[in-house]
């Protein structure tokens, strides 16, 4: 009796066990189904809003047939609640705007829409999107004022809006972002000051601000950030640098260029002793260069004082500065002892313009007149190009002779030459017949552009916009090919 009253006793608690947890498995399994859908809702209403999608990439791929988002091209799920985490768009020539409904992938982590033709405004609904470390809207068509609700996005690491039509000021929400490492607002048309706010992103790594309008002061607070690496401010209209920037060891790279910076250096800059670029160029700075330069800045790489009102005697310890690759000194009003004329090349004195560059990577007009112009990096970027798929420097011992590293590249081009002098690792074998096809084609047109890139008369190169748009349409035929 004893032993059927205890069996009795166990099927009731598994019948009771069975009724409480069924229905919880079943209200969690529509939970799940309720949230993907809801991803699904979003991205969809995003596919709706495209208004051109020239290589059909989310036409033909974000389909109905396919019903699992987590296939679908740009899209990444996280692997434990399959709920989106990252979305990324980026360099698929999209004309489109941005709906709210993106505001309701509560799971994403990274949204990356850069070099698309985006526009309109964006919703204040992304302001949803708590888990957010990463946003990129760069060289998009985005305009207005820069919204607040950004500052809303606690977790935001990176927050990029660069090559937009931004303008007004930075809004002072942005400073809460307590997490944030780069920012990255250059190429807008952003105006005012920075403020001195900025010295509550206490993360940063890399501020970016360069083609704006900015003007005034640098905020001394700036030197408070000592997570600093990297300052951008170049085509701005900053007046001055304060000596506090200078005090922080860890700053790497500081770009001023072509600002209404004037006096004199600041000494302070001298004692940046992890300092590997030092970019002051087109200003109206005065006074002289510290003769034991390379002293303080023993890992300067890039020294960049070129088109400002320095005078006195060119600093005779230069040849101590062991890590120095580029010295851009022209058009200033320096003096050099003999000894330093000697070994240019020049007589008692030299009141000309000085430039010095790598040898091989710097454009013609570099050394002849000390020209230095965007132009110019084009074709340094070309070389770049050349020996990143040839394995082959342009002072490689090979290039001693009458041929150089362009003609070689450019005398394989016309029989389809160009599998040897490319990196062999990089195509492969001919046995992969299409495939291998569409490699050699693509890096032909990567070296046709690098020659375009690398051309001898300025005028005659490629500019930097239409080199984006080339790489761009090589990348997608490329995608397409092995996908």
């Amino acid at each position: 009796m004893a032993r059927t009253r205890f069996l009795l006793s166990l099927t009731l608690l598994l019948v009771q066990n069975c009724c409480v947890y069924m229905p919880k498995l079943t209200i969690g399994a529509v939970a799940a189904q309720t949230n993907i859908s809801t991803d699904e809702s979003a991205l969809r209403a995003l596919k709706a809003h495209i208004t051109s999608d020239p290589e059909n990439i989310l036409t033909t791929n974000w389909s109905t047939s396919d019903s699992n988002i987590c296939n679908w091209v740009g899209v990444t799920c996280g692997v434990r609640n399959l709920r989106v985490t990252a979305l990324n768009l980026s360099y698929m020539g999209l004309t489109g705007t941005i709906p709210p409904h993106l505001g309701n992938l509560s799971f994403l982590v990274q949204l990356e829409f850069r070099n698309n033709s985006f526009g309109g405004t964006l919703p204040s609904e992304l302001s949803h999107l708590r888990r957010l470390k990463l946003i990129s809207f760069s060289f998009s068509n985005f305009a207005g004022t820069i919204p607040s609700w950004f500052g809303s996005l606690s977790e935001l690491q990176t927050f990029d809006l660069y090559g937009n039509q931004f303008s007004g000021s930075i809004p002072n929400d942005i400073f809460n972002l307590s997490a944030l490492q780069v920012l990255d607002l250059r190429n807008n048309q952003l105006s005012g000051s920075i403020p001195k706010e900025v010295e509550k992103l206490t993360m940063l790594k890399e501020i970016v601000l360069g083609q704006n309008n900015f003007k005034g002061i640098i905020p001394r607070e700036i030197g408070n950030l000592t997570m600093l690496k990297t300052v951008y401010l170049d085509n701005n209209m900053f007046e001055e640098i304060p000596n506090l920037i200078g005090s922080k060891d860890q700053v790497e790279k500081l770009y001023v260029q072509v600002n209404a910076l004037k006096g004199p250096l600041p000494l302070s800059v001298f004692n940046m002793s992890s300092l590997k670029i030092l970019a002051l160029s087109v200003n109206k700075m005065t006074g002289g260069i510290p003769d034991n330069l390379c002293q303080h800045l023993p890992s300067i790489q890039i020294l960049s004082l070129a088109g400002n009102n320095f005078d006195g005697p060119l600093p005779s310890k230069l040849w101590q500065c062991k890590e120095l690759l580029t010295l851009l000194l022209s058009n200033n009003h320096l003096t050099a002892d003999f000894g330093i004329a000697k070994l240019l090349g020049g007589g008692d004195s030299v009141t000309q313009t000085l430039t010095l560059a790598t040898i091989g990577y710097m454009a013609p007009e570099y050394g002849v007149e000390g020209i230095v112009s965007t132009r110019g990096d084009v074709y340094s970027f070309g070389i770049v190009m050349m020996e990143t798929f040839t394995k082959r420097k342009p002072t490689d011992e090979m290039f001693a002779g009458e041929i150089n590293l362009k003609e070689w590249i450019a005398n394989s081009l016309p029989e389809d030459g160009i599998t040897e002098v490319l990196d062999v690792t990089l195509l492969g074998i001919e046995d992969d017949g299409d495939i291998f096809v569409v490699k050699r084609d693509c890096l032909s047109s990567l070296m046709r552009l690098a020659l375009a890139c690398s051309a001898e008369s300025p005028q005659e190169r490629i500019n930097i916009q239409d080199v984006v748009v080339t790489l761009n349409k090589i990348k997608i035929k490329l995608l397409k090919a092995v996908a």
